[in-house]
């Protein structure tokens, strides 16, 4: 008898994992696409309920979820999407355009969307300058300890 738990499910090895093929509550092909184009249409401005009237789903809640579920699981690109968004904002008001031109240009909702999407970036490089210094302080410290003779 398999040990149990939470009310009697059993977590045994043969269950399937959720991201396996053999698994039914997997998403399918057709379901993945129509939450890339969920996602897609909210990154374009849309609000969640002009999402679930666009692609069917019940109530705003619905595409919420889906958009929300599709963004934790491709984290890496969301992140990498928006870090690029943020250093072409930086660019574009090194080159003297207003906060109002660079929202509208990169989509952003409202100009201090952009304002705080080009501060993060030259934030987060700030951070890795500094990284980058604290390690180099660090090697110097260090090479001149084991170049000494023992």
């Amino acid at each position: 008898m398999p040990k149990t738990y939470f009310g009697g499910t059993s977590y045994s090895p043969h269950r399937p994992f959720h991201n396996r093929p053999g698994n039914p509550a997997r998403a399918t092909i057709a379901e993945q696409v129509r939450a890339a184009n969920a996602v897609g249409l909210y990154l374009h401005g849309a609000t969640y309920q002009e999402v679930a009237d666009r692609l069917g789903y019940a109530h705003r809640a619905s595409a919420y979820n889906v958009i929300m579920r599709f963004i934790v699981r491709h984290q890496a690109l969301s992140r990498s999407w928006r870090q690029r968004r943020q250093a072409e904002a930086v660019m574009l008001r090194l080159d003297s355009w207003t906060w109002q031109e660079i929202a509208d240009e990169l989509g952003y909702r409202t100009r201090s969307g952009a304002y705080r999407a080009a501060f993060a970036a030259v934030d987060r490089a700030a951070n890795r300058l500094s990284v980058s210094d604290r390690v180099d302080s660090m090697n110097a410290s260090i090479i001149p300890a084991t170049d000494r003779d023992f």
